[in-house]
């Protein structure tokens, strides 16, 4: 049986089930490529923040990636660069860690993109910076397959935006640069992939910022910088239901740009790594529980993964 995430509550299954000898966590988070150790991949179990470095590398060595995830089945490190720009997309299976590589990778060479999901039917990648500039282009793979076509555009070509989902229902990406920064928010409706704008905006035009999502409740559109470069904590959260943007009281515990992020559906969202404003990598992660948004300091980075990496979180089939 499939449920939506907007029925999710967090103890609708256990922390693990078994499978034949062994546990399968259902719950975790992974971050990969970035930092100065760019072909590792990094775990954190849920709920404990129990933090281990993957056997399992990436293809190559690659920063400014993306990461998708068909939750209870495999994650997908998305582009990058190694040097040059990359079409490949590394998949992570569920429960192993094992790394393979998809066959089909994506349409262009791509790094500064964004990616979202809608859990169990399709995974996209979003916008970037191929060598041809600033696309709006948007990738889809269908799931299970991982076949490719090349769907609806977004309104607004962009990179370096802050991308996340609500499943089952659309897409989002906020802010980001065009040739200019920008605070609009767009979204892409599911099953039609339709762009349409959101009215709400991010509190301030940036690029080089993250996003997290507690599917069926909240966005969350976390640090950046803007075009003189300043680096800012805000956590801007757009509310679903209405699409209305508010800004969160306690933000990040210092300014950051080229973070990531990832949540654990219906228990809390995890801001990870990122640059501070002397362009110091961070191995801080924020943690904001939900539905309170109470901010504390989770299990730290470790020191080579903290910057321009991939992330996405398996959540186990909803």
């Amino acid at each position: 049986m499939r449920f939506d995430s907007r029925g999710l509550v967090s103890t609708y299954i256990s922390q693990w089930m078994p499978l034949g000898d062994e546990p399968y966590q259902f719950r975790c988070g992974y971050i990969g490529g970035g930092g100065s150790s760019p072909t590792a991949i990094y775990k954190n179990t849920f709920p404990a923040d129990t933090a281990t470095t993957l056997s399992a590398t990436l293809t190559s060595g690659v920063t400014s990636l993306a990461g998708f995830v068909n939750s209870g089945v495999a994650g997908y490190f998305v582009g990058g660069t190694d040097g040059a720009r990359v079409t490949t997309i590394d998949k992570l299976t569920f429960p192993l860690d094992t790394k393979t590589t998809l066959g089909t990778g994506l349409s262009v060479a791509n790094f500064r993109l964004g990616a979202w999901s809608n859990n169990g039917v399709a995974c996209y990648a979003v916008g970037g910076n191929p060598s041809a500039g600033t696309v709006g282009t948007v990738d889809k793979f269908a799931m299970p397959a991982e076949t490719r076509t090349t769907g609806t555009s977004l309104t607004t070509a962009r990179r370096e935006a802050g991308s996340f989902s609500n499943n089952a229902v659309a897409g989002y990406i906020a802010a980001g640069n065009s040739g200019s920064y920008l605070n609009s928010i767009e979204k892409q409706t599911f099953p039609s992939d339709t762009a349409t704008a959101v009215t709400a905006t991010t509190t301030t035009a940036l690029e080089v910022l993250s996003a997290f999502s507690n599917s069926g409740v909240a966005g969350y559109i976390i640090g950046g910088g803007d075009s003189i470069g300043t680096y800012y904590d805000t956590v801007d959260k757009l509310t679903y239901s209405t699409e209305t943007k508010s800004t969160l009281g306690t933000g990040l515990i210092g300014v950051r740009a080229y973070l990531s992020g990832y949540a654990d559906v219906g228990v809390a969202g995890y801001a990870l790594g990122g640059q501070n404003q002397a362009n110091t990598y961070q191995t801080t992660v924020d943690k904001f529980a939900f539905p309170s948004d109470t901010r504390s300091v989770g299990t730290a980075l470790p020191a080579t993964k903290s910057s321009l990496a991939g992330a996405f979180a398996d959540c186990g089939v909803f």
